[in-house]
């Protein structure tokens, strides 16, 4: 069921952080046309690199640092979405947010759909392969972050049924996470450890932008 919360205009005012727990059921895939999803390989860096916009160093730091990628092909191999997953933080450059998760919880950040492929579904595809393979692995919660203003990723995670359980809000060179009442009181605790770091680089993590 979609959360409500996730397309509510009023929640887009301030950026948020979103939750999934993959322990349970299977998450069901969401089958897009001439699309398949996989994890990154070696053979494919390169051309995640180009569509990154990124030197392909920069991807293979990433996945020399522990972070893991899916990847949306189309069917003659051309790469029309990405998004990656890390293991340690939810790490947000543009809210400035710094959040250690437990072990066993996982980070979806830096997600992003090719412009010609926007409006087909894809974001919400991979999401799903996304949080189905973290399930596999035996993961117990998936984290998400959302900048504001971003209502298609707000709608992404609702169409996946994240919940909203943080709200980031900005002041004069200071940030602060509140809790919100869907949290649970553990998620409420993980949220309670965030720590601004106004000092984040760009290669640390991204809350999601503008998928489809």
């Amino acid at each position: 069921m979609e959360d409500s919360s996730l397309t509510d205009p009023a929640a887009d005012q301030a950026g948020s952080l979103h939750v999934f727990d993959v322990r349970h059921e299977r998450i069901e895939p969401r089958p897009v046309a001439g699309v398949r999803f996989i994890r990154l390989h070696q053979a494919l860096s390169g051309d995640l690199a180009a569509a990154m916009a990124v030197d392909e160093q920069e991807v293979q730091a990433r996945r020399a640092a522990g972070n893991t990628c899916a990847v949306a092909l189309l069917d003659e191999g051309i790469v029309a979405g990405y998004g990656w997953v890390s293991f340690e933080a939810i790490r947000v450059y543009e809210l400035e947010v710094n959040i250690p998760i437990p072990r066993g919880e996982a980070y979806i950040w830096d997600c992003a759909t090719i412009a010609a492929q926007r409006g087909r579904g894809i974001f919400s595809g991979l999401l799903c392969f996304m949080l189905e393979d973290l399930r596999q692995a035996g993961y117990r919660r998936a984290w998400g972050g959302v900048a504001p203003g971003n209502v298609p990723s707000l709608r992404a995670f609702g169409r996946a049924s994240f919940r909203r359980v943080g709200r980031v809000s900005m002041g004069f060179q200071e940030a602060w996470v509140e809790p919100l009442p869907t949290a649970t009181a553990e998620e409420a605790q993980v949220l309670r450890a965030f720590r601004h770091q106004p000092q984040l680089g760009p290669g640390h993590g991204h809350a999601i932008p503008e998928p489809s």
